[in-house]
């Protein structure tokens, strides 16, 4: 058992991050991570989002989140973020009690190197997070080996099987701030 002096349901405070290259330039992944949690999770959360931009202070959104005195942070990881991003995630470690969860194409590929080369990183998801995170929030205080994707020091959970990503599209249309997709064609179509 890992982690088990954190508070559970709705006790447990989690924030999902992203540094985005511009805010223009949103990425949709904590907002689809945020919808898969109200869709696929057991249990609920106080959950929320917050972004910046690569371009704002790192230490100043890093002291934001710490003042919100979470339980569980995430971030999405991408080539133009990773850098800040770690940086981020060290400061958090440094100034606060709680468990580090980085996700995205940056990382996932070479888990093993990332939690290797920083220490303050707690675990890397790789798969569809929309699962893969839901499932990991309802496990804090279990058995981490049946998390599909979960990824921590030597440790690689199984993969997911043939589950359809249809449901993780439908799913979280519902709970984005504005509504971005047209699903009338069958597919997460980004309407414009």
């Amino acid at each position: 058992i890992y982690f088990t002096y954190f508070a559970k349901g709705e006790n447990m405070k989690v924030i999902i991050c992203c540094l985005n290259s511009k805010y223009v330039h949103a990425s949709l992944s904590p907002w689809c991570l945020l919808s898969g949690v109200k869709a696929f999770a057991k249990n609920e959360y106080d959950i929320s989002v917050m972004e910046s931009t690569i371009n704002g202070d790192v230490f100043q959104f890093a002291e934001k989140i710490i003042n919100e005195k979470p339980d569980v942070v995430a971030f999405s990881s991408y080539i133009w973020n990773i850098t800040k991003t770690l940086e981020i995630c060290k400061k958090i470690k440094e100034n606060h009690n709680c468990i580090i969860v980085l996700g995205g194409p940056e990382v996932s590929y070479r888990p093993k190197d990332v939690l290797e080369k920083y220490d303050f990183i707690d675990f890397v998801l790789s798969g569809e997070g929309e699962w893969t995170f839901p499932d990991f929030l309802d496990n804090i205080d279990k058995d981490f080996s049946k998390v599909a994707g979960l990824l921590r020091d030597m440790f690689i959970a199984a993969t997911y099987g043939t589950e359809s990503t249809e449901a993780i599209a439908y799913s979280y249309a519902s709970s984005l701030p504005v509504q971005l997709f047209d699903f009338s064609l069958g597919a997460a179509v980004l309407a414009t």
